[in-house]
């Protein structure tokens, strides 16, 4: 079981970028990152779901694994949402709300996907994004900008349409990963922050399992590309990290189907389904605990709102509003390898993965910090 050091995690990665350009971070920067020669360009490459244990899958003299310089955990959840959240804003996931999948807004009277600004349970579009609405930040690219003007030229490289994240100066969508490492490479003569987020291995860990045939050649194909890459970059300091990593799933427990837990609570497990968000009845607590420990208790670690609050589990700094509104009474920490689903009543019942992440496992907290 690891808890997220958010002295030496994906979020100080976003912090020391920072500091490389000028602007004050809100929170400590690594070491590593601070002690590299200054470069006119930093480019920050996130590969989806790349843990430590993941590199494991290469051999011991892949260029990945020979240029892992340090390993970071994840932030808490140890999810997409909450993680590229904290590298996109350098805030942690208290700080900037996006705690992660599926979370509740009581302005809305639904749980909503975050990202795809649906109703979790029908799939419904919503008209406005609760999300970006009520939880904005400002960017890496915002507060580099502010500290440097338009000394230094930003930009971001994705797969698709990058929001939540705004204030870049340029946005590329790159389809492959050549287009991305003509993106990375392209510049003019100022400084240059360039941020590439990638979808693998996590799309292909989910469906296939964290350490499959199919997820090892994925990651033999993103080592290769990261080797033919580093050499042709000019007066640039290359970072690559992920935001966690990925562990398979043995078991789900439809909590539907738990009748002593579920007649404890208000309403339907929210968040993630390995970092369960529990809201329950006022004078139930004890029949929940004993109901949850019985059933679950060898899998998940079930911790009171305040005991997490006082670990800062959800990282330092100001509460946002809506981080705030998204912790339960409990949450639901997994530790082992099942994962809470919970099917609505009438509803289809949602497809289930191989590989997973949002829990406490060493696989999906450990995460690498590669430079070149």
């Amino acid at each position: 079981m690891i808890f997220p050091d958010y002295n030496r995690s994906v979020l100080n990665v976003a912090c020391s970028v920072l500091k490389m350009f000028g602007a004050e971070p809100p929170h400590a920067a690594l070491p590593e990152l601070a002690s590299l020669p200054r470069k006119s360009h930093v480019a920050l490459v996130i590969l989806d779901g790349m843990g430590v244990d993941a590199l494991s899958l290469l051999p011991e003299g892949a260029f990945l694994r020979r240029r892992q310089i340090a390993t970071l955990t994840s932030v808490c959840p140890s999810t997409t949402t909450a993680a590229t959240g904290s590298l996109y804003s350098a805030l942690s996931p208290a700080e900037h709300g996006w705690l992660g999948w599926s979370c509740y807004f009581k302005e809305y009277a639904k749980l909503v996907d975050l990202f795809l600004d649906r109703d979790s349970y029908s799939h419904e579009r919503l008209t406005s994004s609760p999300a970006k609405r009520l939880m904005p930040y400002d960017s890496v690219f915002t507060r580099i900008h502010r500290a440097a003007d338009d000394r230094v030229l930003t930009r971001a490289v994705f797969p698709f349409e990058p929001s939540p994240l705004s204030g870049m100066g340029d946005t590329v969508i790159a389809r492959d990963l050549d287009e991305a490492a003509l993106a990375v490479r392209s510049r003019d003569a100022r400084e240059a922050f360039t941020l590439f987020y990638w979808t693998d291995p996590d799309d292909t860990m989910h469906n296939f399992g964290a350490r499959s045939d199919r997820a090892a050649k994925v990651l033999a194909q993103l080592n290769a590309w990261a080797e033919a890459l580093a050499p042709k970059l000019t007066d640039t300091t290359l970072i690559i990290t992920a935001d966690h990593g990925l562990i398979d799933v043995t078991e789900p427990v439809w909590l539907n189907e738990c009748r002593e837990i579920m007649r404890c609570l208000v309403m339907p497990p929210s968040v993630e389904s390995r970092a369960a968000s529990l809201f329950v009845k006022r004078g139930r607590e004890r029949e929940f605990e004993d109901a949850f420990r019985e059933k679950l208790g060898a899998d998940f670690l079930l911790m009171t709102r305040e005991e997490a609050l006082s670990r800062q589990l959800f990282g330092p700094g100001k509460m946002h509003e809506k981080a705030d509104d998204f912790i339960g009474d409990y949450l639901a920490l997994a530790t082992g390898t099942r994962a809470i689903y919970y099917k609505a009543e009438g509803a289809e019942p949602h497809g289930k993965m191989i590989g997973h992440h949002a829990g406490l496992t060493e696989q999906e907290m450990l995460v690498p910090l590669i430079t070149a």
